[in-house]
């Protein structure tokens, strides 16, 4: 499968202007569809209806046959009064009212593709914060988003929200961080009517700030400005290696071996195998006081690979306890990593810290792709269902939840380490 949003907060990564902007125009007579035919399209979608649900393993768990397809009618008898984004969004709006995370239709990819504004957010706990800006953007970096067109930020997540699946709270604020910086998202849903640009409020929503922005020509190549780098805050040990799928450190003079695992997959000239392998045998030459396992950044692969260190953290007895064996999860813990922090729970007395993970427990996966003919937009599905735990919730819950508020990161803190070296007796030191 693809990563899972991974910039969100392994990189995390708008304004040039503050001031008030002019009313939005009323929308223009929607034009058609570029480059495909209104009958294109709707081969396109009959395409769809007819093939993904005769792939995917049990489609219709979230929502019956009967609601998927008036589903389909609706953006069926919609298509010749439709813009390309709306068509796209709308089916990518439909795949995701199946309700499984791993069955996606990648409706970005259509070109010309999707445009996104010069910001990128996260969903603390405290608000949806910009947490990086393209260059020359900076002066909005740290605020919080407050609306969207002057529709609050609450009733523009609601809106962008149909476009992506989300099966819980995690996905919903991964989802919605991306959304809302998406400018073909927007204008398909309705909260802008023009899409060369989109007018964003920051701050408090009483006295806070505008911004008219336009939206990036190209994700490529653009320099971004992380908040913590521009507020001169330091580097916390989770962030690092931000391009090492998997390494490991000394958390200091603690003597915690910190063990940051990315990818369920192997890298160029180094195998999980290899490094599962060194890392063991470091443990047994000198024994740490204690392990960290950091799962948190991690979208999946394959699950397999980390089990010989589930295996061996297991059968060495001195850290197989609940103050001696972390592992962290949260958001972007999905798939074969969400599997991975499963086994952790259960075949060590690891203590889970961090926040609900994306993945579900019980989930569908393994997926395989189909092309719509006409498009070219590419539909992943599931093939299989795995029931990973008895009890069927909608995220795996760390044993410690511990969230994080914009002020930490902006300053370069990681409360989720900091609560598993607490507990571990290695005070917080992470640099």
């Amino acid at each position: 499968m693809r990563p899972l949003l991974a910039a969100v907060l392994l990189s995390l990564p708008l304004a040039t202007s503050a001031g008030l902007a002019q009313p939005a125009a009323p929308p223009a007579p929607p034009a058609p569809a570029p480059g495909l035919t209104a009958q294109q399209w709707r081969a396109d979608l009959a395409f769809l209806a007819k093939t993904l649900p005769a792939r995917h393993p049990k489609p219709f768990t979230r929502v019956t046959r009967e609601q998927w397809l008036a589903a389909v009618g609706r953006l069926d008898a919609q298509i010749p009064s439709s813009t390309q984004d709306q068509i796209t969004v709308g089916i990518a709006s439909l795949v995701a009212l199946l309700g499984d995370a791993h069955t996606i239709a990648y409706a970005a990819d259509v070109p010309p593709g999707f445009h996104p504004l010069p910001i990128r957010l996260f969903w603390f706990a405290d608000g949806l914060y910009v947490v990086a800006a393209a260059k020359g953007h900076e002066s909005v970096l740290g605020q919080p988003l407050t609306s969207v067109d002057d529709v609050p930020i609450n009733d523009a997540v609601a809106a962008v929200s149909p476009t992506f699946v989300h099966e819980n709270d995690a996905l919903l604020r991964i989802g919605a961080a991306q959304a809302l910086t998406t400018i073909e998202t927007l204008h398909a849903v309705g909260l802008i009517h023009d899409m060369s640009q989109a007018t964003l409020g920051f701050g408090n929503p009483t006295n806070g700030t505008r911004a008219t922005v336009t939206p990036l020509a190209s994700s490529k190549d653009v320099s971004w400005v992380r908040w913590p780098d521009h507020a001169g805050a330091p580097v916390p040990l989770a962030r690092s290696h931000p391009q090492s799928w998997y390494w490991r450190d000394r958390v200091d003079s603690s003597n915690v071996l910190f063990i940051q695992y990315n990818r369920c997959q192997d890298s160029t000239g180094r195998t999980v195998a290899g490094f599962v392998r060194e890392t063991l045998d470091e443990i047994d030459a000198r024994p740490p006081r204690a392990v960290v396992v950091d799962l948190r950044y991690n979208g999946g692969g394959s699950s397999s690979l980390l089990m010989p260190l589930i295996q061996g953290l297991a059968q060495r007895k001195a850290l197989n306890a609940p103050d001696r064996l972390f592992v962290l999860v949260g958001r972007v813990t999905f798939s074969s990593a969400l599997m991975n922090a499963v086994s952790f729970r259960k075949v060590t007395k690891a203590t889970l810290v961090g926040e609900p993970t994306g993945g579900k427990p019980n989930h569908f996966g393994e997926t395989k792709t189909f092309t719509l003919p006409n498009s070219g937009m590419t539909i992943q599905h599931s093939t299989r269902y795995f029931k990973e735990q008895e009890k069927d919730e909608d995220s795996l819950y760390p044993d410690v939840r511990v969230d994080v508020r914009a002020a930490d990161y902006g300053a370069g803190r990681d409360p989720v380490l900091e609560e598993a070296l607490r507990r571990a007796g290695g005070g917080d030191r992470q640099h």
